[in-house]
Parts: C-alpha cells; sequence; structure tokens
C-alpha cells in the first residue's frame, strides 16, 4: 500500500518526518500513539522534542520525559495539576532551569 506524503497529517506525518531524516525515535509511533497516560504528542521542529499539547509534557529522544523543570525515564500523567506534582514527588528529579 502507497501513500503520498502530502495526505499525511498529525502523529502519522510525524512518523515519515522522523523516518526520513533519520530522527531517532524512543518509541514507535504505534506506541506513541497508544501510551497509556493520555498525552496528544506533536513534533516540536523548534525544540527538537514531542510535545504533549494538551498539558506541555516533553518526550525527548533520549526516553527522557520533562514537565516544568521535572525530568524521569517514566511517562508522567496527562491530567490535573495536583496529580502531576504526586507524580513529580514521587519518580522525578528536579531539574529546574
Amino acid at each position: 500500500m502507497k501513500i503520498k506524503t502530502s495526505e499525511l497529517t498529525g502523529r502519522a506525518l510525524d512518523w515519515a518526518v522522523a523516518r526520513a531524516t533519520r530522527t531517532t525515535m524512543p518509541r514507535t509511533a504505534i506506541e506513541q500513539l497508544n501510551n497509556s497516560a493520555g498525552h496528544d504528542y506533536q513534533w516540536s521542529e523548534m525544540c527538537r522534542v514531542h510535545l504533549c499539547k494538551k498539558c506541555g509534557t516533553a518526550e525527548h529522544r533520549s526516553g527522557w520525559y520533562w514537565w516544568a523543570g521535572h525530568k524521569s525515564k517514566q511517562e508522567p500523567p496527562c491530567i490535573d495539576s495536583a496529580e502531576m506534582r504526586n507524580w513529580c514527588a514521587e519518580n522525578a528529579t528536579y531539574e529546574g532551569l
């Protein structure tokens, strides 16, 4: 099955760009689409990371997750700030700016 790149949008387009530019991804596009935390990741060309458009969590190609100065190898939840603060206290290291 062949698809024209002009027909791609959203995550499918992100995946195709990553493949064409040989950008490494910590997870496959399908894994990223089906993440259990509920993030809606979009590729940010400026930041060179995948950013959740709902909460701002960044997924770096190295497999690290960043949110408000906190970093972790465990993916944070994509929900209210109270649960995110609990996640930060239990699973993340504060790096600051």
